[in-house]
């Protein structure tokens, strides 16, 4: 059975679209201030990791350092938006939040990818990746030569060391 893929229902603006082309500005992570600025991300030209957040909650604030430290990794390629559920819940509401820490990865208005709870870095790492992959339609060719290319290089590494010594 095929898993239907949730869309963003907020209000949108022309004026929002036209912003939008321009791309947006600033670094992983961006906390979102408000429900157009959250818009004019999810209309440019990056796709984002959305992480939903409260102040009070725990695993949340210790999931913070990690969402902080995979953003910086892919800045360029992929945004990382905060949003606060308690400052913004009509953009949780709009994609039926119930938990947090809740993260969506998504391309323009659909949701690609989603993760309940605490994530461990190299899961969001991963999700990133498969985002920046998806926009950039990298096959699975692609990904074979990269993952092998990674530890073809690594083993030579670890040759060359040893016969230094």
């Amino acid at each position: 059975m095929a898993k239907k893929k949730k869309k963003y229902s907020g209000p949108r603006s022309s004026a929002l679209r036209a912003k939008s082309k321009e791309g947006g500005g600033g670094k992983n992570p961006i906390q979102v201030r408000s429900q157009a600025e959250f818009e004019r991300y999810l209309e440019g030209p990056e796709p984002v990791i959305i992480d939903f957040w409260a102040p009070w909650c725990g695993p949340c604030k210790s999931f913070g350092p990690t969402f902080e430290k995979v953003g910086k990794v892919f800045e360029g390629k992929v945004r990382f938006l905060k949003v606060n559920t308690e400052d913004q819940p009509a953009i949780a509401q709009s994609f039926s939040i119930r938990s947090i820490p809740t993260c969506l990865a998504m391309v323009g208005d659909e949701v690609a990818d989603s993760h309940l709870g605490v994530m461990s870095e190299p899961a969001l790492f991963k999700m990133a990746q498969r985002l920046d992959d998806k926009v950039k339609g990298v096959g699975l060719g692609d990904k074979v030569k990269r993952f092998f290319g990674r530890n073809k290089g690594d083993a030579e590494g670890a040759e060359d060391e040893g016969s230094e010594g």
